[in-house]
């Protein structure tokens, strides 16, 4: 069935690095609006299901990316490591108003804010809570 939906009836969701609209879950697709304030991050994570797309929306990030397995985390849901081991391994890519990046499943990555309320809109596979494993907090 075609409908309009109001943003009143989105799924919102605050976030120590800002907040998120959960546009769409399905078995089809996720979309989410992601909103990150200056200076602040996300938590270093991954998903095992998730292969997603970032589009920067408007304003800048810094995008952190591990894309190989020498990191050696451990990979159960929730995970927080008190040290770090081999963190330096990440690549950092400033990302700019219109550029996409693809993060496939089993990637560990983190976004952090440069401009004031940098938008995101992150298109995925769908999205599970239990698919979350995270390697270090953010704020």
């Amino acid at each position: 069935m075609t409908m309009i939906s109001k943003d009143r009836d989105v799924a919102f969701h605050r976030k120590g690095w800002g907040y998120e609209k959960l546009m769409a879950n399905s078995e089809l697709y996720c979309g989410k609006l992601l909103v990150v304030e200056t200076g602040l991050r996300c938590s270093i994570h991954f998903h095992k299901l998730k292969d997603e797309t970032f589009y920067i929306q408007d304003g800048c990030i810094i995008m952190r990316v591990w894309e190989d397995d020498s990191h050696g985390w451990p990979t159960g849901p929730m995970v927080f490591l008190e040290e770090f081991p081999n963190i330096e391994h990440g690549s950092e890519f400033l990302m700019e108003k219109g550029d996409r990046l693809v993060i496939p499943p089993n990637t560990p990555h983190q976004f952090i804010g440069v401009d004031a309320q940098s938008t995101i809109i992150e298109i995925s596979t769908q999205h599970f809570e239990d698919d979350s494993y995270r390697i270090q907090k953010g704020d």
